[in-house]
């Protein structure tokens, strides 16, 4: 399969948009194209006659980002690919509930699709788990896919993986040195962090690492579920913290309205990774920039 690449980081300040949604989403399927080994591409007559079939794997609902599936079938569509006609897109989503990932990639599995699209950390591991030899084009993966087992190697996967890797290590320290530099007098943040997502774990894991070095005392507080993000909010908040740091994560962005709201009742300042929440209200983001991403995987 082709090469894991990382992506560049972004940040963004809160303000108006000039950036379209992704519309070449579906582009990531054409690395698929390339994969030689694990995957033969079927032809123009094949598609013609109806035999390929698309699956999605997501850890939160597809309508938290409308606009971006839409973008997604319209990709397809300009590739000869056409839904309901000559291709079916079978989409699996946890529904924030990562419990159930396990069974959605059974199901995702027995119906036999040419090729997975999977987005997160969790949906990737659950899948890789499972054993599938089905080929898996990844996004929005934060922890080391050569750590976690999901490629041999970054220029030579070695797998049916491939995909992009958000480098979430990496930006760290960079989160640190921001909120450091907007907020000089800062000595202590909360961070969310989402127990059962292992890339947020281990990303936590490293901002606690560095924030000694930064000066700032960092206490995470857990979530399981979006419904349990403002007891954490109010959590960081009892305990004197001046600021909030969020991870990339899938349950996160799916609640950032209700995190941007809650932070600016308790006017607490807050990191957050992705370009979209700072556009949607949120103070400040440093993190992958998804287009990018979804771009990048169809190269």
């Amino acid at each position: 399969m082709g090469s894991v690449k990382a992506m560049p980081q972004r940040r963004a300040f809160s303000s108006p948009s000039r950036h379209k949604l992704a519309r070449w989403l579906a582009k990531a399927f054409a690395v698929l194209a390339l994969i030689g080994i694990a995957y033969t591409a079927p032809s123009a007559a094949e598609v013609r006659e109806g035999h390929f079939r698309i699956g999605v794997l997501v850890a939160v609902s597809a309508s938290t980002t409308p606009s971006a599936m839409a973008a997604f079938v319209q990709e397809l569509e300009k590739a000869g690919y056409l839904e309901g006609r000559n291709t079916v897109i079978d989409v699996r989503s946890a529904e924030g509930e990562m419990e159930r990932l396990p069974d959605l990639v059974k199901e995702l599995v027995a119906v036999a699709p040419d090729v997975i699209f999977a987005v997160g950390t969790p949906p990737v591991i659950a899948l890789k788990s499972s054993g599938t030899s089905i080929p898996v084009v990844f996004a929005g993966v934060g922890d080391d896919p050569v750590r976690s087992g999901l490629v041999k190697g970054f220029p030579h996967p070695g797998t049916n993986f491939t995909g992009i890797l958000n480098v979430g290590f990496d930006i760290a320290a960079k989160r640190l040195q921001l909120l450091k530099e907007m907020l000089p007098s800062i000595e202590r943040a909360g961070v969310l962090r989402q127990a059962g997502n292992v890339a947020s774990v281990a990303i936590v894991d490293e901002i606690l690492k560095r924030s000694v070095a930064v000066g700032i005392e960092v206490v995470p507080f857990d979530f399981k579920r979006g419904e349990d993000i403002p007891h954490a909010v109010e959590q960081a908040e009892r305990i004197g913290a001046q600021a909030l740091i969020l991870t990339a994560d899938a349950i996160l962005a799916a609640n950032r309205r209700t995190i941007i709201d809650l932070a600016r009742q308790k006017r607490l300042p807050a990191m957050y990774s992705y370009p979209f929440e700072a556009i949607e209200g949120g103070l400040i983001s440093y993190g992958p920039d998804i287009e990018s991403n979804y771009r990048e995987a169809a190269t």
